[in-house]
């Protein structure tokens, strides 16, 4: 760490008033992660920090991650990148301030704006939509570099249902995209936790999955957006658009196969 000789120099507040400081810039000496901050001390009155500002101007990246269901509710949510993820930044009233994760969860603001980000379980192939409560945010002020790790580690069913059908539609949309026109599926409308147990279904237009069974009923079922339901109910989409399901048992199976 490096420490520039201090200068004398007036600092001007808001209100326009200035005070005399100390200024001077603290370095670190790594280029991996550097940082260098140029701090205002008042020169009088204890040595009050008066401001202190970063020095490294770089694009604002990072990763994201969500807990999801891996193969079954019955088991342990594990972490897992969330690709082809929209973020907003600010009041995203310009282009610049959408971006969207890579297959990595790996995102980049490259033009100024906001450090303010929010995420929804929305993206180019998936736009998931909670039916018994609010949809699942995510709101983040990121930090300069790269060091931006944002993590969705809700525990609850609604929450997981969201995030692993986001997840699993992408990553079987990924699988699809070569066989399928551009426009084809594209923001699949998903919607979880519907308030029945016990099935989910494809419908046209949308991939729609059940919230678990109430204790004490007949049938014990899990909150069905996980893994394979996700993604043999696509499999239906996938069907419907390149042979229009012209035969249930088929359509059936090619589920089961993609999945």
């Amino acid at each position: 760490m490096t420490v520039s000789e201090p200068n004398l120099e007036f600092w001007v507040d808001g209100g326009r008033r200035g005070r005399l400081a100390w200024a001077f810039t603290v370095r670190t000496t790594s280029i991996v992660r550097p940082r260098a901050v140029r701090y205002w001390v008042a020169a009088r009155d204890r040595g009050e920090i008066l401001d202190a500002r970063d020095e490294i101007h770089s694009a604002p990246s990072g990763s994201v991650s969500a807990l999801v269901w891996n193969e079954s509710p019955r088991r342990p949510a594990v972490k897992r990148p969330l690709p082809n993820l929209t973020i907003k930044r600010g009041t995203a009233k310009s282009a610049s301030d959408l971006v969207t994760t890579d297959r990595k969860g790996r995102f980049t603001f490259y033009d100024p704006g906001s450090n303010d980000v929010r995420l929804t379980p929305a993206g180019p192939f998936a736009v998931v939509r909670n039916q018994l409560g609010p949809d699942l945010e995510k709101r983040f002020t990121l930090g300069p570099g790269d060091g931006n790790l944002i993590r969705i580690e809700a525990q609850d069913e609604q929450n997981l249902a969201q995030a692993t059908a986001f997840y699993w539609t992408t990553r079987a949309q990924r699988f699809v995209r070569r066989y399928l026109p551009k426009v084809v599926l594209r923001r699949l409308p998903t919607r979880v936790n519907i308030d029945s147990s016990c099935n989910a279904y494809w419908d046209g237009r949308s991939i729609n999955f059940f919230r678990a069974s109430d204790p004490g009923d007949k049938i014990v079922c899990p909150n069905t957006a996980y893994s394979s339901i996700v993604v043999h109910e696509l499999g239906h989409g996938v069907d419907h658009y390149l042979g229009g399901i012209v035969g249930g048992g088929y359509s059936e199976g090619f589920g089961d196969a993609l999945a």
